[in-house]
């Protein structure tokens, strides 16, 4: 490892600061993510399979560090953090910056205790100190994110156009939430309060469709970047964006959708003891009392979705019943068993029915229509701009 300089200059200053507080560069070109969010890391090994270089915050030196050579890294203390190579020399700092001269090609992994496997990371890395744990944070390409996040939400073997279509899903979403964790110091997390991102992308069909897709995102009417919204499978038909989130848009429209009937996550069945379903009914005030509507409750029907389960003047809603019961969707009919003791809940669906099936996006796929087919279906009265072309207008 090569100490390379000092720098004192104040643009070099002002370039690891940006870098340091975590602010995208660019919204088109960079994001922030942080990585293993949801556990606590004291330890962490990481593994360099290309050229990369140390930023020491406390003295501002460079220092170049070893390709394909391990580091331990470290929380000493509360705050301070060790970084150990193999070959044994040490660095202590309060935050660690390894960054890579072509951050779209460099690549590292991560080890953690709690994985057998390590991750592989595209990008810079920022290492900091939170409450006694590591918190990891990967500075990369948009597109290189997008294209992990896509490989994690839907996996391999998906036809070019839905991955297009999940593509300007990802990038919308990314780009609209960009503030999200900015207190926090990075952009996004890599869990489902973001989206599920596990690292690099290896599947060159995914790749292809993100940069077949390069700088597209979705907007509005009013050019406003769109709530990009999807869940598994519709069960026949989307849900209005009030109706689960109380937000009305003008984009998340209910709509017949005939390609979910009948794919894998299109059916579900789930039993409750009839007096479970009577005590949770009460917390509702619901008259459990009242045969007529012991009857209602227990021979519920949903022909075309509905928001409530309503008997006269008391309104349930259906996606309180479903969080509540950990139900697969909103759309269901409820019957009672031939013994008479049991709640049968038959569903139709997967996921909170906003947006985007999936499964239904698949199946467009496959019959031929293009990933703009999709999007026009599911989302109402949108364009599919490029980002430069976006900014231009918004200017104008």
């Amino acid at each position: 490892m090569k100490k390379i300089k000092k720098y004192k200059s104040f643009s070099l200053v002002v370039c690891f600061l940006l870098f340091n507080n975590l602010f995208f560069l660019s919204a088109q070109e960079l994001i922030n993510v942080r990585i293993f969010s949801s556990f606590k890391i004291v330890t962490a090994k990481l593994f360099l399979q290309d050229d990369y270089s140390l930023f020491i915050d406390e003295t501002n030196e460079l220092i170049k560090l070893n390709k394909n050579q391990f580091y331990q890294i470290e929380v000493v203390n509360d705050s301070l953090l060790e970084l150990v190579s193999s070959d044994g020399k040490k660095f202590k700092s309060q935050k660690i910056m390894i960054y890579a001269p072509d951050i779209g090609q460099s690549e590292f992994s991560l080890q953690i205790p709690k994985f057998k496997n390590n991750r592989v990371f595209k990008g810079n890395l920022t290492i900091s100190s939170e409450n006694g744990n590591l918190k990891l944070i990967n500075t990369l390409d948009l597109d290189d994110y997008v294209c992990g996040v896509v490989n994690a939400e839907v996996g391999k073997g998906r036809h070019p156009e839905f991955y297009k279509a999940q593509a300007l899903l990802v990038r919308t979403y990314a780009l609209s939430h960009l503030y999200k964790h900015l207190p926090e110091g990075f952009n996004l997390c890599d869990q489902v309060h973001c989206q599920v991102y596990y690292g690099t992308c290896i599947s060159s069909a995914i790749a292809d469709a993100v940069s077949a897709t390069h700088n597209q995102v979705i907007v509005d009417s009013n050019l406003n970047l769109i709530v990009a919204a999807f869940h598994s499978n519709s069960g026949g038909q989307t849900v209005n964006s009030e109706d689960i989130w109380g937000t009305k848009k003008d984009y998340l429209r209910s709509v017949k959708d005939t390609f979910s009937v009948g794919m894998p996550s299109y059916r579900w069945t789930k039993k409750i003891a009839l007096k479970d379903w009577m005590d949770y009914l009460k917390k509702y005030k619901y008259p459990t009392d009242d045969n007529e509507a012991i009857a209602y409750a227990t021979q519920f029907k949903q022909y075309t979705r509905q928001v409530y389960l309503q008997y006269n003047s008391i309104k349930i809603p259906l996606k309180n019943i479903r969080d509540e019961l950990k139900l697969m969707s909103t759309f269901f009919d409820i019957e009672l068993n031939e013994t008479k003791d049991t709640v049968v809940f038959h569903g139709r669906g997967f996921g909170h029915g906003v947006g985007l099936s999936q499964e239904g996006a698949m199946r467009m796929a496959k019959a031929g229509l293009s990933y703009k087919d999709i999007i026009q279906f599911y989302y109402q009265n949108v364009m599919l701009i490029d980002l430069k072309k976006l900014n231009f207008f918004r200017e104008e």
